[in-house]
Formats: C-alpha cells, sequence, structure tokens
C-alpha cells in the first residue's frame, strides 16, 4: 500500500513539472540566464526528487551561471528557486494525500 502511495504522489508532481518549469523559467530569466539555456532546461521529478534536467553540454555553463567563475559573478536562480517552492511542493503533496485518504473511505 506505501508503495502504491507514494507513486501516486509521484505521478501527482510529475503532473507539476510543467509549471515548475515555468517558474524556473522567469525566476532564471531574472537572475540573468541566457535565454536559450533556459529554454533547454526543465524541471522534473524522480521518486519525489525535483531536478533540473538538461543537455549534458550546458552542464559547464549552467554551473558557472548558478556558482560563478573567475570571470562571471554567481547568478543563483536553481539554489533560489528550490527554496521559493519547496513550500508548493509540499502543498501538492499534502493536497493529493489528503484527497486519496478522503477518496478511498478512510474518514467515513
Amino acid at each position: 500500500m506505501k508503495t502504491v502511495y507514494l507513486d501516486a504522489l509521484n505521478n501527482n508532481l510529475e503532473k507539476h513539472s510543467d509549471h515548475f518549469s515555468e517558474a524556473f523559467a522567469k525566476r532564471a530569466l531574472i537572475h540573468g540566464w541566457p535565454e536559450k539555456v533556459v529554454q533547454d532546461t526543465r524541471v522534473a521529478f524522480q521518486d519525489g526528487d525535483m531536478a533540473l534536467t538538461y543537455d549534458d553540454r550546458l552542464s559547464d555553463e549552467i554551473m558557472d551561471l548558478e556558482y560563478g567563475s573567475l570571470n562571471v559573478p554567481a547568478r543563483a536562480a536553481i539554489r533560489n528557486f528550490t527554496a521559493s517552492v519547496s513550500p508548493s511542493i509540499e502543498d501538492i503533496l499534502i493536497d493529493h494525500g489528503i484527497n486519496q485518504l478522503f477518496n478511498r473511505g478512510v474518514f467515513s
């Protein structure tokens, strides 16, 4: 039962990945990330964990944007985004969990 419930929670998060991807894109652009990099970056959920997905060729550029380099100051879009959406993820999980409990008649 626990596995079915966790799978349902993970599937619910995956359904919201487009929303989180759009929110990340806005945040990254505000922080000065290049539009091309932002367009090629998506938010994904796997086993309840949030991650950014992107082409491996962008790894160095994204790390330089996020943490800075000798020539470029950090533009921490990922860390700021993660901190700001954690409550939203918890709300989605809680809402979905409560709905599942009612749908299964646990409180009847």
